[in-house]
């Protein structure tokens, strides 16, 4: 398995936020079955969930999570994750680090936060409200992305 996604929509995210599928790819899902494997199907992604419960350690460069910041994710559960889970990019509204990132960083393992990806889906909102098409970018695109980052990420 190329990546493991942690979260109701984090999928969809990933996708949004411009990680190339195709290149990625997924082959396990945990929390929230839902339409998971119908999306999976829709980009093109194999897809099997898994609920927390019956997650195993298992070997994954990138596990992507955009579970809520308020989200209930049993401890040992967390430490099966972080101990094969390769880098963790942790999209999520709310504190830093969050409690999988700690999971992270006591396995000894690297974790990021995603706000990176959440300013690049804020600009695709900006982009629809202004014009109705997420294609077309903005007058001084690359300025604004860089005011905005500034003002998220402080620097």
């Amino acid at each position: 398995p190329l990546a493991d996604f942690l979260g109701q929509r984090s999928l969809e995210q990933a996708r949004h936020g411009r990680v190339d599928m195709g290149a990625i790819g997924a082959d396990r899902l945990s929390r929230g079955p839902g339409q998971k494997a119908a999306l999976g199907a829709r980009l093109s992604v194999a897809v099997s969930v898994v609920p927390p419960s019956a997650v195993a350690s298992a070997s994954f460069p990138l596990t992507v999570s955009t579970l809520p910041g308020g989200a209930a994710l049993p401890e040992e559960t967390a430490r099966r994750l972080a101990v094969g889970g390769g880098l963790l990019y942790d999209v999520v509204y709310g504190h830093w680090p969050t409690p999988l990132a700690e999971a992270w960083a006591t396995a000894g393992a690297p974790a990021v936060n995603g706000l990176g990806m959440l300013l690049r889906q804020a600009i695709l909102q900006i982009r629809a409200f202004r014009t109705g098409d997420v294609a077309e970018p903005l007058p001084d695109e690359d300025a604004v992305v860089d005011i905005m980052a500034a003002a998220l990420m402080g620097d």
